[in-house]
């Protein structure tokens, strides 16, 4: 999986390509917990991911319970298959998806 960071402020947009698997997602997380503690948005653009499985959700989980106060966690540019698994396991409740 490729991580491209682009911090604007206190917004963080994060594009991903490949997969957001059980191997890549611990390597997403380390990449934005130093993030995290002084960001209020994370806008994910997902257009490239073609597979994310519950380990990353969980990693999204985790970025929007510490956001959640201060802006929260954007996915952008999902396909249907990503779409259709954030909303079945009901992510999209809790997540804005664009």
């Amino acid at each position: 999986m490729e991580i491209i960071k682009k911090l604007e402020g206190t917004r963080l947009s994060v594009t991903l390509s490949g997969e957001l698997n059980t191997v890549t997602a611990p390597e997403l997380e380390a990449n934005l917990a130093e993030d995290l503690q002084t960001i209020d948005e994370i806008v994910f653009d997902m257009e490239d991911l073609s597979y994310i499985t519950s380990s990353g959700l969980r990693v999204l989980l985790v970025c929007q319970q510490e956001l959640e106060e201060r802006g929260g966690v954007t996915i952008r540019s999902a396909s249907s298959v990503i779409r259709e698994v954030i909303e079945v396991t009901g992510f999209d409740s809790i997540l804005t998806l664009e």
